[in-house]
């Protein structure tokens, strides 16, 4: 899980920075100089999908393929424009883990 700058992801750029067994990721798009989340996973021993995805998270089911066992993670950038924060502080105010069993939220801010 990382913040990142980039408005576009595809495999070829994550292998630049990546250890190759980390080949499958999910991402929301930088806004200019703000924003931008990437969560990246090793297929083959997660299956991922992405639950949602806005510019402040990055929300993903998680199924570890050894055992079929599930897990929810969350991305977070805490925006730091004006306009964005009360969009943000909304969101994660009616965050929703009544339904989580096993779950993590993670983030970062500028």
């Amino acid at each position: 899980m990382q913040e990142t700058k980039r408005e576009r992801f595809d495999s070829s750029y994550l292998k630049k920075f990546c250890p190759k067994h980390l080949d499958a990721f999910a991402f929301s798009p930088s806004a200019g100089v703000s924003g931008g989340l990437i969560t990246i996973w090793i297929i083959f021993f997660f299956s991922g999908t992405v639950i949602q995805s806005n510019s402040y998270d990055v929300s993903m089911s998680f199924t570890r393929k050894a055992d079929h066992k599930t897990f929810l993670l969350t991305n977070v950038y805490g925006p730091s424009h004006s306009s964005e924060k009360f969009a943000f502080i909304t969101w994660l105010i009616n965050f929703d883990t009544s339904n989580m069993i096993t779950g993590c939220l993670q983030g970062t801010s500028t």
